[in-house]
């Protein structure tokens, strides 16, 4: 049975708005702000194609599963998504850009969340930054508690290290020796 990626697209977003509707309530209780996982809420659902997630498992079909595929796989593809969203809130701080999917960045939007402090644009960036690295985390806390067994979550902390790994590179401009392309290529075969 052929993929059908608007219902994956779908599982994905639920995924990751139940995850982020759990994170919500969990800081009303403790009295945190809600600005912080409501501007996550925001950055997730403003669209964007889902990529990494879809090839996860299209990835996961093309070795023999079956469609369509199992809460575990979508979860742990989710996690991807929301990886994926630590690093653009990232990217945006670095390159100082004022919009992402027709949006104000996180990191203006806290700003302006600040209007009228003169430190308002400082306090944007660094709750930008914090809200990253917090996506950053959740994207842990989605693959390890999307069931994966754990020869599956092993296999998959591998892929991950490389990929958190090869994004560093990406981001400091350095392009990588082929003798370390050449070394994780053999770490990720086996």
């Amino acid at each position: 049975m052929p993929v059908d990626f608007s219902l994956l697209i779908g599982q994905i977003e639920a995924v990751l708005a139940e995850f982020v509707d759990v994170k919500a309530n969990s800081a009303a209780t403790h009295g945190f702000p809600a600005e912080i996982t409501e501007t996550l809420r925001g950055f997730l659902s403003a669209g964007g194609k889902r990529l990494r997630p879809q090839l996860c498992v299209l990835g996961w079909h093309a070795a023999g599963g079956t469609w369509p595929a199992p809460p575990t796989v979508v979860a742990a593809a989710a996690s991807l998504e929301m990886f994926h969203a630590f690093a653009l809130i990232h990217d945006d701080v670095m390159d100082d850009s004022d919009s992402r999917r027709g949006q104000p960045t996180a990191h203006r939007a806290f700003a302006a969340h600040q209007a009228g402090r003169t430190d308002a644009a400082r306090l944007g960036v660094n709750a930008a930054i914090l809200l990253g690295n917090l996506a950053h985390a959740w994207s842990d806390e989605l693959l390890h508690t999307a069931g994966l067994t754990p020869a599956q979550l092993t296999a998959a902390h591998e892929v991950v290290g490389v990929m958190r790994t090869e994004r560093r590179i990406v981001r400091s401009n350095r392009r990588p020796s082929s003798s370390w392309i050449s070394r994780m290529r053999t770490r990720c075969s086996g």
